[in-house]
This record gives C-alpha cells, sequence and structure tokens, in this order.
C-alpha cells in the first residue's frame, strides 16, 4: 500500500518543483548574481529558465541596495557542466538563441534583450579542475546533483569547488531523506530503492541516489565543507504537501522535501589544487577532461541603452492612455505598449526623465509620477491633458490598427519573492503549455518556473 503523496504526488509540492528551480531564483536575486555556474546541468532546464530576457537593461551605474530585492535578473555569462553527454544536446538545444521573421507582432517574440549574454556548455566530470571556471563565476549552483556523486566524487566534491574555485556563492538542494516517510503509510515497507553502497539500509526516491541525507546528516556535513574552507554556511529547507497527511505526519516531523545550503566566502585565502587518487591508488587527474561543447551569444537589441528623443517616447506614452478610460498607469503596463520599451531603450529611468522634462515653450511638463518604492516599474504616470477617448476610439488596438500587443494583458501577477509556501503549486509538467506566464516578466517574479512563453532575440 502506497501514500497518496508517493511518486505521482512529489511534482505537485507547494513553490518547490523540479530540483527547487524556485529557491535558488529567489536566492539569485538578493546578490544580485550575473555569472552562474551550473554544476550537473543536466538538459538545460534552469539555464534555459535564467536565458529568457529581463524587461529592462541592466544599471550598472546605480548597484542595487542589498536589501532591496529586484525582480529580475541580468546574467552575463551562465555556464553548464555535466558528464553526460546527450543530456548536454537537450541543454544546448534549450539555451540557443531564438530568431524570428521581422516584423512578427510582440505577443509571439516577447520582450527584446537589452543586455548580451554568453551561455557556454561544458562536458566533462565535476571532479576534474577546468581552469576556464576560475574567478569567472560570481555563483556555482548544484541542484539534486550531490546525491547522485560515488563517494570517491562526493570526496572531492567541497575541495573541489570551495578549496579550489571558490566562487563568491554556492547553492545548493538536495533530497530530505526524512521526508520520505510521507511516500508509505505507517506500518508498510516502503517502496523504493535501496541504498546501492549498502551502508544504509536506507530505502531512496531514485535508483541513482548514492545517498540521501536526514536533517542533521545534511547540516553536519555543509557545516564541515564551509568550516574547512573559509565559508559561511545556511542550510535551510524547501517544499511542502499541497494535501495533508491522512495519517497526521507534519513537516516537524519529517521535515520539508528538500534540503537546502548556501555557502558564502569569508575571506580570501589562497586557493588549494585538491589532491585527487585514481582508483590505482596514486595521484593524479581524475575524471574527464572539460570540453567546450557549444558557445552562445544572445545579442542585445540594437537599440540598448540609446533612447530615442524624448518627445518621441512622450508620444508613445500618449498613445497608450490615449485608449484607456483613465489618465493614470502604471510604468510596468506603458512600457510594454507602443514598443515604449523600445523608444528608451530598455532604461526606465530614460521613461521618467523623458516625462519629466520640461517643454521647449518653458511650460511645466504634463505629466506627474508617484514613486512606488525602488522598482521604477511599480511607478504610476499621469497624465495632466488627458481626455476621455470616444467610444470609438476606445476599442483598443484590432480597430486602430496599432501594434497587435496593446490591448493584451501582460502585467505582472507577483511583487516579492516569497520562496516556500506561496498559495499557488506547481502543476503536473503534462499539463504546462507555452501559455502558462500572463507576462514575459513574470518569469522572472514567480518563484515557480514553468515553461516559458517564446521570447525574441534580437
Amino acid at each position: 500500500m502506497h501514500h497518496p503523496l508517493a511518486a505521482s504526488r512529489y511534482t505537485s509540492i507547494h513553490h518547490f518543483g523540479p530540483r527547487g528551480y524556485g529557491w535558488i531564483l529567489g536566492q539569485l536575486r538578493r546578490k544580485p548574481v550575473r555569472k552562474i555556474l551550473d554544476l550537473g546541468c543536466g538538459e538545460g532546464t534552469l539555464l534555459r529558465f535564467l536565458t529568457e530576457p529581463a524587461s529592462v537593461i541592466y544599471n550598472d551605474a546605480e548597484p542595487l541596495n542589498p536589501d532591496w530585492t529586484s525582480r529580475q535578473l541580468h546574467p552575463s555569462l551562465l555556464s553548464g557542466l555535466d558528464v553526460h553527454l546527450p543530456s548536454l544536446q537537450e541543454a544546448i538545444s534549450h539555451t540557443a538563441p531564438r530568431t524570428y521573421e521581422p516584423g512578427r507582432p510582440r505577443y509571439v517574440t516577447g520582450v527584446p534583450r537589452w543586455d548580451e549574454l554568453k551561455v557556454q556548455i561544458w562536458h566533462g566530470a565535476l571532479e576534474t579542475i577546468n581552469e576556464e571556471f576560475v574567478d569567472e563565476h560570481e555563483c556555482f549552483v548544484a541542484t539534486e546533483v550531490v546525491e547522485h556523486l560515488p563517494s570517491e566524487i562526493l570526496d572531492q566534491f567541497f575541495p573541489v569547488i570551495l578549496g579550489y574555485y571558490r566562487p563568491p556563492l554556492l547553492l545548493l538542494t538536495t533530497p530530505n531523506y526524512d521526508f520520505n516517510a510521507l511516500f508509505t503509510a505507517p506500518g508498510h515497507t516502503r517502496s523504493g530503492y535501496p541504498d546501492p553502497t549498502g551502508d544504509t539500509h536506507r530505502i531512496f526516491r531514485h535508483d541513482d541516489h548514492k545517498r540521501e541525507w536526514t536533517v542533521s546528516e545534511w547540516r553536519t556535513w555543509c557545516e564541515t565543507g564551509a568550516y574547512t574552507y573559509g565559508y559561511e554556511i545556511e542550510v535551510g529547507a524547501l517544499g511542502v504537501p499541497i494535501e495533508d497527511d491522512p495519517f497526521g505526519r507534519t513537516a516537524f516531523e519529517v521535515g520539508k522535501a528538500s534540503l537546502t545550503a548556501v555557502f558564502r566566502r569569508l575571506d580570501d585565502r589562497p586557493r588549494v589544487r585538491p589532491v585527487v587518487q585514481s582508483q590505482s591508488g596514486g595521484s593524479g587527474s581524475s575524471g574527464v577532461k572539460h570540453v567546450l561543447v557549444a558557445e552562445h551569444i544572445h545579442h542585445a537589441h540594437s537599440g540598448a541603452g540609446q533612447p530615442m528623443e524624448a518627445e518621441e517616447i512622450r508620444n508613445r506614452v500618449k498613445a497608450v492612455l490615449s485608449t484607456h478610460t483613465t489618465n493614470e498607469l502604471d510604468v510596468e503596463s506603458i512600457w510594454i505598449s507602443r514598443d515604449v520599451d523600445v523608444a528608451c531603450g530598455g532604461s526606465v529611468p530614460a521613461l521618467i526623465s523623458a516625462l519629466l522634462q520640461s517643454d521647449p515653450d518653458g511650460s511645466e511638463p504634463e505629466w506627474e509620477i508617484t514613486e512606488g518604492g525602488r522598482d521604477m516599474l511599480n511607478w504610476l504616470v499621469l497624465w495632466k491633458n488627458w481626455v476621455m477617448p470616444k467610444e470609438e476610439d476606445s476599442r483598443g488596438m484590432w480597430d486602430q490598427g496599432g501594434s497587435e500587443d496593446e490591448e493584451l494583458d501582460w502585467r505582472t501577477h507577483g511583487e516579492g519573492v516569497e520562496e516556500e509556501d506561496a498559495s499557488h503549486s506547481w502543476p503536473e509538467p503534462a499539463t504546462v503549455t507555452d501559455d502558462w506566464w500572463p507576462s514575459p516578466t513574470a518569469a522572472w517574479e514567480s518563484d515557480t518556473p514553468q515553461q516559458l512563453p517564446i521570447i525574441t532575440q534580437l
């Protein structure tokens, strides 16, 4: 007899999803991080998600307040490493730039790319040193990877990653063995996969798992690595069932579905090349030498960082508000209409500046801006000289021959980065469709990475 939360229910865990990508994205937003290496990237699911462009250009002249979390990421370098070449072929496809015929409507192409992005796909073993990774990435990520590593490779994980590469940030997730109790009714023999190492009598979730840690074991393992190599460690967990356990078992007893760890570098001690023991007992090089199997360049829009004249920007904003029944609209709704973002070169400050400029005749600006926090997309724009459109003028872009995306409600539905216990749940993979996201930018704002809309590469 199996518990209803067994395999088929595991994919429906609050705000978790495969590999805990939502938690990863929340951590990346906090830094924020621009150069990321995905260890054990597999088919490139996380990398594919990270290739989706932000709706605004990165502004390195105004670094973000570390106490404020951006809704969007602006990666400039994404690298993926995996030893399984067939999986990497999929990763190559998933991270390749998309191209569209000229003139395709915005609801098809999505938001332009404002920042150039390089994607590198590497084939090779985790325990093998790759000098190309040294000082090149701000964050290393390994989601649901370490439990698959044989002991001799796992023993090299911290020496290689923390001892030699020494990234400022390392993010890990792994299954919580204690949580497995929910997969079987009390008093029944657990089904699954026996520990292949023979070190324990545990039943694992996956046939390729070499180990599954309990909460206390995970904390001990992570703390040992952190203290050895000069890192601060934060251990946590995520993923709760969407249904109450019929036998009354709670998260207090079994914890959450996955365990997490955040390693933050504390010092700049010299890196140390680990001594790798070969199977014959002598020291030497181990694993598969890294080979760069693909590199993609996602080019930025030709107008990135080059706003048009202020008058042109204002005229486009007027065109947007002229079709609405109110003289006030949030910046984000304006941004995605009438190619306002293109006119501004991807810069929201350029939009605000254009609206607040005095007219050449010296008259006061006909715009008022109401600030709504640090995120300018939440600010409100009011047009003082707005006139209620006639009924025949407010029927939307389909009657006016305007840009085909004007009347689509692409406004975002999330503001923060709540990570674990959001009210929405992860749908079964088979039900995910290309129109899941209500907006091009919503993918950045949610911590649940669903199937993404098709986005243009300009």
